[in-house]
């Protein structure tokens, strides 16, 4: 009788630790950047102009989301609010959302 000392067949989905990857699971993933990258992007446009480019596009170009804090709605007194989203997060010149609509 002989015995074999083959490996055993791996039924689960876990990775065997002994396996080491070519790359890294983490670089085969494409992610989306994150809110800073987002907001160091440029824009042919003047962060300045997005409150009266917003009054104007409200006017029948776009229509504003649905407020996903609706007792927040109307806050226009605090320096965060910002009037697309319309509650307390962010300013409007930093709303990345807004400017890639407009662009």
């Amino acid at each position: 009788m002989t015995i074999s000392k083959a490996r055993a067949a791996r039924i689960s989905g876990e990775p065997n630790p002994e396996e080491k990857r070519s790359v890294p699971f983490k670089d085969t993933i494409r992610k989306r950047p994150i809110m800073k990258e987002s907001q160091k992007k440029k824009y042919l446009f003047p962060d300045f102009n997005l409150p009266r480019m917003l009054d104007d596009l409200k006017k029948g170009v776009i229509q504003l989301p649905k407020p996903k804090r609706p007792e927040q709605v109307g806050r226009i007194a605090d320096p965060k609010y910002g009037c697309y989203h319309r509650m307390v997060s962010q300013p409007l010149e930093k709303c990345v959302t807004l400017k890639e609509r407009i662009k």
